[in-house]
């Protein structure tokens, strides 16, 4: 579990500078936008640990594993729908 958890640390972590580096491409302001994520990521691993606790407490282990999971697929769900083709193709 350790390993799988130190892959998926380093993937994202390569995959959203990579992503806020093609966003910021050409206007100064990549270290603003890498502050951005960074922050709202480290607010958000916040909140989910709270909110598990919290449904942990309340209605046991399964149900918050489940209910982080879901905010997981809306999140998912989101970037999939959202999220455009940062990098500019060969013909642009």
């Amino acid at each position: 579990m350790q390993l799988l958890d130190g892959i998926a640390g380093a993937v994202l972590a390569v995959t959203v500078t990579l992503i806020v580096v093609d966003l910021t491409r050409g206007t100064g302001h990549f270290n603003l936008g890498q502050g951005i994520v960074s922050t709202t990521m480290g607010i958000g691993a916040s909140l989910s640990t709270t909110f598990a606790g919290y449904m942990s407490d309340r209605f046991g282990s399964t149900i918050a594993f489940f209910g982080l999971a879901a905010i997981a697929a809306v999140g998912l769900a989101a970037v999939w729908a959202l999220m455009t083709e940062t990098r500019p193709g060969e013909n642009e």
